[in-house]
């Protein structure tokens, strides 16, 4: 059903309608604020990005492809944000040893609750947040992180891995306590 109420927005925005189009907006705007504000870390800059993204989306909703407009807008929305921090590139730190940390299987143990997960990943170096970020939330392969930061593959799995380490670190205090 809401496919199918999708679909029929979608062709109602296409013909300039715009109160299908604030119908679009107020279904999405949540998400897409969340997945920018995830990345930036700025509310005014989030805000400023969501808006583009919604913007872009409207002007160029012909080129939509998937039919699922929330997942093309926040893809939208995930692209600016990169574009935004891409000349930050600085944040990334080139450290082979990081290299060495494996990639195990990262759990945490049930009991923590979630805000004490998101402050943890909260407090990490920018470099490995970011890279964290659009992994675990963006579900973005280290490739398309690679490509879209401007960065090494090799780069990018290292800011996991330091990011699950130090992660591992902070949250074994929660587990103590």
């Amino acid at each position: 059903m809401l496919l199918r109420k999708e679909a029929y927005l979608i062709r109602k925005s296409l013909k300039g309608n715009q109160r299908a189009q604030k119908e679009l907006f107020d279904q999405n705007i949540n998400c897409v604020y969340n997945s920018v504000f995830r990345i930036v870390k700025r509310r005014d800059l989030a805000e400023d990005l969501v808006q583009e993204s919604f913007i872009t989306a409207f002007e160029r909703l012909d080129e939509m492809r998937n039919g699922n407009f929330g997942a093309w807008v926040r893809r939208i929305a995930v692209n600016k944000s990169l574009n935004s921090i891409r000349s930050n590139k600085n944040l990334l730190v080139h450290d082979a040893a990081l290299l060495e940390i494996p990639e195990d299987d990262f759990e945490l143990p049930e009991e923590i609750d979630p805000k004490q997960i998101m402050q943890a990943i909260e407090h990490l170096p920018e470099g490995a947040q970011l890279v964290f970020k659009l992994f675990a939330f963006e579900e973005m392969k280290h490739q398309e992180i690679a490509e879209r930061l401007d960065i090494s593959v090799s780069t990018s799995k290292s800011q996991l891995n330091r990011a699950r380490k130090l992660l591992k670190e902070a949250l074994c205090v929660y587990d103590e306590v």
